[in-house]
This record gives structure tokens, sequence and C-alpha cells, in this order.
């Protein structure tokens, strides 16, 4: 078998080895740069989140709590991880006695009426913190989505009137702790990433050269 002159077989053998070690190293850079990237989007939706559940309720309603009846709203689901999530209306003016002897239900459904959830509130449930009153807890099982809640005045409270009904979501803070976990390893894999990426551009620039210019092939002997 004829081989080039002045080509001997290690020569290749060395070649071939060093060929391979660059494009698995090369295949490693990509894949850190690229769970970097990945990583680093799930870390800002998580950022992005994270504020909408601390600034956003999942409803927001007008209902007239002096007669029974239903109201019918859009329930939005932004936060499942969050410590709960309440639904309360402002304080009257005569106080949380206002609403002595009201109680009810809300029912929150998909599209389907399939019931995803669903609380009662009533005066033994109330809890009055600051200028507001905490009717019940909302309910902990819906998943994230748009939905219909279905607010149910079963027995009235007279004096309480026609107010706003809100659901917010209770945040302790330990929810943005995994957008931090994506942001630091996005952080990592960016970093090694560019690094092994610069430890391998010379190789690369000398085998294009080496492409673009091949050495000569030393001449037989007699």
């Amino acid at each position: 078998m004829n081989r080039p002159a002045g080509v001997r077989p290690s020569s290749r053998l060395r070649q071939r080895i060093a060929v391979g070690a660059w494009l698995a190293g090369a295949a490693v850079a990509a894949g850190l740069l690229a769970t970097g990237v990945k990583t680093g989007l799930e870390s800002r939706r998580l950022f992005v989140q994270f504020e909408q559940c601390r600034t956003r309720g999942p409803l927001e309603a007008t209902v007239n709590l002096s007669e029974t009846g239903e109201t019918v709203v859009p329930y939005r689901q932004l936060c499942t991880y969050s410590c709960g999530s309440i639904l309360w209306t402002p304080l009257p003016e005569a106080g949380v006695t206002a609403l002595d002897g009201l109680s009810g239900h809300l029912t929150v459904h998909d599209e389907s009426d399939v019931v995803l959830g669903e609380v009662a509130f009533d005066a033994e449930r109330f809890h009055q913190p600051l200028d507001r009153v905490h009717l019940t807890e909302l309910p902990r099982d819906v998943p994230e989505g748009e939905w219909t809640a279905v607010i149910r005045i079963d027995a009235p409270a007279a004096a309480a009137g026609s107010t706003s009904l809100h659901g917010d979501y209770r945040m302790c803070g330990l929810e943005i702790v995994p957008a931090y976990i994506a942001a630091a390893i996005a952080v990592g894999c960016c970093v090694f990433g560019a690094i092994l990426a610069l430890a391998l551009l010379p190789g690369l620039i000398r085998t294009v050269t080496r492409l673009r210019n091949p050495p000569m092939p030393a001449e037989a002997v007699g």
C-alpha cells in the first residue's frame, strides 16, 4: 500500500486523535452554552412569574353581599408554588360586623365545566388584618391557566351591600429561589462553555490554516 512520502502512520493516528478530541471538546462547549442559554431563559421566566404573582391575584370581582345569587368572573391561576392564596374584601365602614351572617362558596371551573377547586366562606373563617377582611383560603389544587370562578352567596349580609372581592397570593420570598438557582446554573454553564470554546479556538485556527495551506509532500528518494 502506497503512503505519501514523509508521512508516518503514527502521525496520521495522532492527527485523528487530536481531531476527535477537538470535536468532543467542541460538542461539550456547545452543549454547555446551549444549556446556559436555555436555563437563562427559564430563569427570566421564573423572575417574571414571581413578579406577576407578587403584584397580581387570580381574581377581581364586584359582588353584592347583601343578596343571594351567583357572580361569574375570570380566574387566572398564575402561581401554584406560593404559600397559599386568600379571598378578601375591604373592611366595611361599619366594621367586620357588617359581614355577620354572610356565607357562600367559590368554585373554579375549566372550559368543560369540570370543577377544579371549591372553598366555602362564612363568619368562622373571617380574619381581619388592618383594613381588610380575609374571607377564606382560595383552592390550592387549581393548575396554572385561565379558568372561570363562580362566587355564590348562600346567606347574605344585609349591611354589607355591593363590594369588591380580591384574590391575592401569599408570597414568603422563597418562591424566588428557583429563579436564582436557574440563573446561577445559566451563568456557570455559559462561563465554562466560553472558557472551553476559547481553549479550543487555537486548534480550530491551526486546522483551518492547515486545510488552506496543506504541507507539500517530500520528494521520493531515488
